[in-house]
């Protein structure tokens, strides 16, 4: 079953991510909610995968995600830090460029190591819940810790982590840009043109839009 016919079967498509899935022009998400109309975009520009894993969790035990749904999930960079302060969400983006929390603190207390095995571990759990009825997807490479420079984090995966991982669907850095910031270093902003979101949709998951 191609992705289309996937996304017509179900009741409902819900995409998460971060600002990959929701930003200032169409992405991915937004270009699908035209195509079909029974999608949402829950996407947050600079969430890490906690807010993504929260969301999703929000939405199904609220019972907004019902069984007949379908998601579709551009898991983000694990090298940040969601907070929920009052209510409010702080999610400042990739550790290496936020401002929100002080440097001095990222570099004593915040292990990539730890953040990455953190991701996979929610990663799992959702896929897990949701086994079936998830596309799974990333903006980079799950092992990144900088987003635009090739530095990258090492876990050694249980089984069930690098099965989990060889059925993702390849991440926007490697289709677009063959994970190399080198094509677009002159760019203002480095997040994927409305165009490239198309592109992506019709390599990855041969879907016209």
């Amino acid at each position: 079953m191609n992705i289309s016919e996937l996304i017509n079967k179900h009741r409902h498509v819900w995409c998460f991510g971060c600002s990959f899935t929701k930003y200032d022009w169409q992405t991915w998400a937004d270009l699908l909610e035209k195509k079909y109309t029974k999608v949402s975009n829950l996407g947050r520009p600079g969430a890490g995968n906690v807010y993504i894993f929260s969301e999703i969790m929000r939405q199904y035990l609220d019972g907004n995600i019902s069984h007949n749904d379908l998601l579709m999930v551009c898991w983000t960079g694990h090298y940040r830090m969601d907070m929920k302060y009052k209510g409010k969400w702080l999610s400042p983006g990739n550790l290496l460029t936020q401002d929100s929390y002080p440097i001095e603190f990222v570099k004593k207390y915040c292990d990539p190591q730890y953040f990455l095995e953190r991701d996979l571990y929610l990663a799992y759990t959702v896929n897990h819940i949701f086994k079936g009825r998830i596309i799974n997807f990333s903006m980079g490479d799950i092992e990144r810790v900088d987003q635009y420079n090739d530095i990258h984090a090492k876990h050694k995966q249980p089984d069930k982590i690098g099965k989990m991982l060889d059925e993702f669907y390849p991440s926007f850095y490697k289709v677009l840009w063959n994970n190399s910031f080198s094509t677009i270093k002159m760019r203002n902003d480095f997040h994927p043109t409305e165009a490239e979101h198309k592109r992506y949709l019709k390599q990855v998951f041969g879907l016209e839009v």
